[in-house]
Formats: structure tokens, C-alpha cells, sequence
């Protein structure tokens, strides 16, 4: 460790990204949440990984660690008109980019 202290104030996927990413650089650092525990909070439930995000996770190394708590999704939603009319539903599929974590 440097001696430098971090404080990271939320422990959601951006505050845990920084905190993972600043600890790999040799700082210390404490991540402020204010739920109990990372399981108590509603907010983030449903996150999709796109391909970017995925690479991103692959950078900190827990990319693989993500997608095997996870589970692909089926569909990603629907795309609606202004008036709220359903015009056709968005599909999931993998990525064929190779540099994109499996």
C-alpha cells in the first residue's frame, strides 16, 4: 500500500468497480454503504452486462465471476411507439465479438 487512503461512498456496481479498481493501483480504500449489506437494497437488480461493461469487469477480473452468478436473459425488453403501443420486442442474443469475455 502507498499509505493514500480512498474513500469510496456507495457500494453499488460503480462504487465497487472503483473500489476493485483502486485497490488493484495499491491504495487503500473504504466503501460507504448505507444498506446492511449488499443484498438489501432493491436498486440494481436486472443488470444487463453489455458487451462494454463486460469488458470492463474483464479489466478489474471478475468478468467471469459475474457471468457465472448470473443468467443470460431470454429478451431484453420491447420497443413501444409514443402512445405506448407495443411495435415489436427486443431480443437477447450473444455477441460474436471475439474480444468480448465468454
Amino acid at each position: 500500500m502507498t499509505g493514500r487512503n480512498v474513500l469510496v461512498v456507495g457500494g453499488g456496481i460503480g462504487g465497487l468497480s472503483a473500489a476493485i479498481a483502486l485497490r488493484q493501483a495499491g491504495l487503500a480504500v473504504t466503501v460507504l454503504e448505507r444498506q446492511h449489506d449488499l443484498h438489501s437494497s432493491i436498486f440494481g437488480v436486472g443488470i444487463i452486462q453489455p458487451i462494454n461493461a463486460l469488458r470492463a469487469l474483464d479489466a478489474l477480473g471478475c468478468a467471469q465471476a459475474c457471468m457465472d452468478a448470473g443468467y443470460p436473459a431470454s429478451e431484453w425488453g420491447a420497443m413501444y411507439d409514443v402512445d405506448g403501443n407495443h411495435l415489436h420486442p427486443c431480443g437477447a442474443r450473444r455477441s460474436r465479438d471475439p474480444t468480448c469475455p465468454r
